[in-house]
């Protein structure tokens, strides 16, 4: 699912045979894992938006710095939006445990160096955080976990302050990406006028568009979410395909700077077994 920013095709592990990735190994060692939700995003996005824009992020890099990037995990830590039809949700114990057995046979054939790039904001980031740790920790390889939500700061904080708006659900930021990557999977007519806050507290999130650090995480319920609407918040509606490209390239920008800081990098890796 290759993205319309992409100038160059991306090496996908999943379309590489045998001897291309010995012969990469030879020279380069390091992979992209693209990891969302499969989860609601009020009723104008389709359930992929996390992992779709991952994938995205994520292949036009690759294809910018020749680096290889793996099939997408399409599923991650989503209880509390089991209350909308279609949400797929792991354990947080469950996602922990795929991207170690994902990393670990990676490094067991001689990759070094592996970025998860996360489409799923904040709920994701403890398990992977967990993963990368461990990983790091087994086998001395460079194991990092980047955020959608984290990249692009200084345009997040650019239309937090001219526009006002915040880091939601399905909000601008959300529905201007996928105007631009995936504009036939957007419900143009059902985009929200104004959603609920996120975060009406001025200590209720960390949100990265707010130059602040007096903030905390507030988990949300199943019924929370059900009982504020749709599930959309965060102002969806001034999101456009032009801001989303901004956003879009600006991800990608700044997850090619970390490949480069990445690769600089020096490791001693341990190579581990592989996963029974």
């Amino acid at each position: 699912m290759a993205s319309p920013t992409s100038s160059q095709q991306p090496r996908r592990l999943a379309e590489l045979r045998v001897d291309e990735i010995a012969d990469y190994l030879t020279t380069r060692d390091t992979a992209i894992i693209p990891v969302g939700a499969t989860e609601q995003h009020g009723r104008h996005l389709p359930l992929g938006v996390d992992a779709m824009t991952a994938i995205a992020v994520a292949e036009d890099a690759a294809a910018q710095t020749g680096v290889i990037v793996t099939p997408p995990v399409w599923f991650g830590w989503s209880p509390h939006h089991m209350g909308f039809a279609g949400t797929v949700t792991l354990r947080p114990e469950t996602l922990t445990h795929l991207i170690e057995d994902l990393g670990s046979s990676l490094l067991h054939h001689g990759f070094r160096r592996i970025i998860v790039v996360n489409g799923h904001r904040l709920a994701n980031l403890p398990p992977l955080a967990i993963a990368a740790t461990r990983l790091r920790a087994d086998t001395g390889a460079a194991v990092v976990v980047a955020d959608l939500a984290h990249l692009a700061q200084p345009e997040y904080a650019h239309w937090a302050q001219t526009v006002g708006t915040f880091i939601g659900h399905a909000d601008g930021y959300e529905t201007g990406h996928m105007l631009h990557l995936h504009p036939d999977l957007v419900d143009a007519s059902a985009v929200p006028e104004d959603a609920a806050p996120a975060h009406p507290q001025s200590l209720r999130t960390i949100d990265p568009s707010i130059a602040s650090t007096r903030a905390a995480w507030w988990p949300s319920t199943e019924a929370e979410l059900v009982a504020s609407g749709d599930g959309s918040s965060g102002r969806p509606s001034w999101g456009d395909a032009e801001r989303g490209e901004t956003l879009h390239r600006a991800m990608v920008r700044d997850l090619v700077e970390l490949i480069g800081q990445v690769e600089g990098f020096a490791v001693e890796v341990r190579r581990p077994e592989a996963p029974r």
